[in-house]
């Protein structure tokens, strides 16, 4: 195409105008959709005649736009022709400084991009509440329904916010770490100038308020909910910040809370529920929103605190539950006076409950089977750090749940094992099994025998681990299953001949696994490897791994789909069968032929990590750390290979990069592209 300039000087030619006067317009404006935005741009520099016409038949790749601080300080004036009030979303992402920001939403404005939809800030400041909501009013009057501000590190004036954005019908605020536990951020609201905006005397439009920060109740909450009469949505902290945070709130902090009892008055539409420091996670607001609307409250997610106690609670519970779709109730890391929720779980009937999550909560197992036998339509129970004891008495009165497809258990004792397998029983359409921490012993003949559509396994730090069934019984099992996904960590008895097992579930796509060391051989684990040609294995992680055989790196090398492979023998660890205690293993030996092998047989691997290794040679010898740096680099051209100290890996953002640690060095070895 030549050297054109941005603006296109160079003269048009028959050829090149013939195309856009031939074809009819829709046709044009249909080839102009396959192309992305840098596409467009490439296309301007052709000629006069395109760096006019294109900007008019492409609006509709230019619907949604990504600025960064660097386009604040640049000009690009190919873009800047493509853009108009056809823009109808716009993220500005990253402005570590607030000018920067202020500038960009002056070109943008200067644009005439003034008929956004949606608009998105990522890693923001707003400081300067008044310059902010000018120019934001400025983009946001006309049409803007949906505003996120993601990871943002200013207080902002929310009424303010609102009094501009007029048409505002779903709005996310989620604070940055360091401004969520600096409570005196959200304490008030900021000063704003009267005279430039006002704040919204009712929000009769937003339907969708989520604000991730802790927010004084009081003083800055119910303002904003005394003005929203048509609220569906109100959301509160996040788990994700919540859990990486939680050290840093003071035991006494309990100033997000909200009085229940009058959300409902102030916002009678109210659907879902998820604050007062509520298990929530941001990432499932898209679900949320897509699920299917219906009257009454059907997501409630509380958190039991000093001033939200069981006793305020359990009204709204009762109340609510001819509706309740999703239920989750935990409990404030530092507040030591729970109540006991027995007694309202005895009394609850959750015909409608699709979900029902539990943590650090207390209450009885009488009354958990009484809920169970209560919620016919129940898909997914999670229940973490409750102390429950399953007996049998208990466990014997639970109906069967059909509908339920995930069970994720973390603590809690079963006084048999055959109460595990009583509950199995009861759960024949289980897909996702998640126990960690469980006080039993669990029989791998009754997950295979019951549970005919578990697709994902996971069993961390579980007593003990049998299989009563002969291997060739399990393997016909395996054959049958839908397995896709295993992980068994800090599990005892894990053999190679338990992963050979799993090596014959045809749908297996993850595997990882913590092998007892005395239970494992070199044959065993190359018969291993061999046997996942039976699979469609994508991610293996298996530890204490004594040495990959020739044999072993061959076959995981031949593997179509294997792209990630971790495999190590640490050098501190702990195994069940000692009694935890810590012990030292050798490095792990690997086969310098084979890995070579592998890496030049395999066409899908992308990830291969095994620290503290010894490369060993074809006499069986060790080779020199730097001398096997030297041959595989020989070996291996198509290869970039480096050495690097472990304290500062360097993986390159290439193809196939691959790491070999041995103490503290490692070698990084990236596939060339020789595209």
């Amino acid at each position: 195409m030549g050297n054109v300039s941005n603006d296109s000087d160079s003269q048009s030619t028959p050829i090149q105008t013939m195309f856009l006067n031939t074809l009819p317009s829709d046709i044009i404006l249909a080839i102009f959709l396959y192309l992305d935005q840098q596409d467009c741009l490439t296309c301007m520099r052709v000629c006069q005649a395109w760096y006019g016409c294109v900007p008019q038949y492409a609006q509709g790749v230019w619907k949604t736009v990504r600025f960064s601080a660097i386009d604040a300080r640049t000009d690009n004036r190919l873009r800047e022709k493509c853009l108009g009030k056809h823009v109808k979303t716009m993220v500005f992402d990253t402005f570590e400084l607030e000018d920067d920001l202020y500038r960009m939403m002056n070109k943008v404005i200067g644009w005439d991009c003034t008929e956004l939809e949606t608009l998105e800030l990522k890693n923001c400041t707003t400081a300067d509440q008044d310059t902010f909501l000018l120019l934001l009013k400025q983009l946001a009057a006309q049409r803007m329904t949906c505003l996120k501000m993601a990871q943002h590190n200013s207080n902002v004036a929310f009424l303010h916010l609102f009094g501009v954005c007029p048409k505002l019908t779903h709005f996310t605020y989620e604070a940055t770490e360091e401004a969520y536990v600096d409570h005196n951020v959200y304490s008030v609201e900021p000063m704003v100038c009267e005279s430039t905006t006002l704040p919204a005397t009712e929000c009769k439009s937003l339907v969708y308020l989520c604000l991730d920060a802790a927010l004084h109740g009081r003083l800055r909450l119910i303002p904003i909910l005394k003005k929203c009469p048509n609220l569906e949505y109100l959301l509160g902290l996040s788990s994700t910040t919540y859990i990486s945070v939680q050290m840093s709130f003071p035991r006494h902090y309990n100033a997000c809370a909200i009085p229940l009892d009058t959300v409902f008055i102030w916002c009678p539409k109210i659907t879902h529920i998820a604050t007062n420091n509520a298990w929530f996670n941001l990432s499932d607001e898209e679900e949320m929103v897509k699920a299917e609307k219906c009257p009454g409250l059907c997501h409630f997610a509380v958190c039991e605190a000093s001033d939200h106690s069981v006793t305020e609670i359990s009204p709204h519970l009762l109340q609510n539950q001819q509706t309740l779709k999703h239920l989750s109730i935990n409990a404030y890391p530092y507040f030591a006076s729970k109540g006991d929720w027995s007694s309202v779980f005895r009394s609850l009937h959750l015909f409608q409950l699709r979900t029902l999550e539990c943590y650090e909560i207390q209450f009885d197992i009488a009354s958990l089977i009484a809920i169970l036998n209560q919620c016919p339509r129940l898909d997914t129970l999670i229940l973490r750090r409750i102390p429950l004891i399953f007996d049998e008495s208990s466990v014997r009165q639970l109906r069967r749940i059909p509908r339920l497809r995930k069970l994720d258990l973390e603590g809690g004792t079963f006084d048999d094992e055959f109460r595990l397998t009583t509950l199995f029983e009861r759960f024949p359409a289980l897909e996702t099994l998640q126990l960690s921490r469980v006080s039993t012993t669990l029989d791998l003949d009754a997950v295979m025998e019951h549970l005919k559509q578990l697709k994902y396994l996971e069993l961390i730090d579980i007593n003990r681990l049998k299989c009563n069934q002969p291997m060739t019984e399990l393997t016909a099992a395996a054959r049958q299953s839908k397995i896709q996904v295993v992980n068994l960590d800090s599990v005892p008895n894990v053999s190679d001949k338990l992963l050979q097992v799993f090596a014959h579930a045809p749908a297996l796509r993850s595997l990882r696994a913590r092998l007892e060391p005395n239970l494992c051989s070199e044959d065993g684990l190359t018969k291993f490897a061999t046997l996942l040609r039976n699979t469609v294995i994508e991610n293996l992680n298996i530890y204490h791994v004594r040495c990959m055989s020739y044999t072993m790196l061959d076959a995981l090398g031949n593997l179509p789909h294997l792209t990630n492979i971790v495999v190590t023998n640490p050098s501190l660890g702990n195994s069940p069968a000692f009694g935890r205690m810590f012990f030292l293993h050798p490095p792990t030996q690997v086969d310098k032929d084979g890995l070579v092998q592998m890496l030049r047989c395999s066409k899908s691997l992308e990830y291969l990590y095994s620290p503290k290794i010894a490369i060993i040679a074809s006499n069986g010898k060790a080779i020199d750390f730097d001398a096997a740096i030297a041959l595989l680099q020989q070996e291996l051209p198509q290869y970039t290979i480096q050495a690097v100290m472990d304290d500062n890996k360097v993986v390159l953002p290439r193809l196939n990069p691959i790491e070999l640690q041995k103490v503290l060095c490692s070698v990084s070895i990236n596939r060339v592209d020789n595209t």
